[in-house]
């Protein structure tokens, strides 16, 4: 789960949201809500590159996000 906003603080709805198993390269794509918030169930406790984008912004991944099952992963 998390939240995407832009550098002032401001959330970014509809902001594309693509979560890829490091491992097998299979991807969950997912969009934020109102509030630039996003949250995915059910992944398996492996590697993920998390990638956000944002029409008119710049792409942000981020890469080795550790999932395990028991515990919320959070990026922001």
């Amino acid at each position: 789960s998390g939240r995407v906003t832009d550098v002032s603080g401001g959330t970014l709805a509809k902001a594309r949201i693509v979560i890829r198993n490091e491992g097998t390269n299979a991807k969950v794509n997912v969009e934020t809500d109102a509030q630039g918030q996003y949250a995915v169930a059910g992944l398996a406790p492996v590697t993920y590159e998390v990638t956000a984008e944002f029409a008119g912004f710049q792409k942000t991944v981020v890469t080795r996000v550790k999932v395990d099952t028991s515990i919320v992963t959070t990026l922001d």
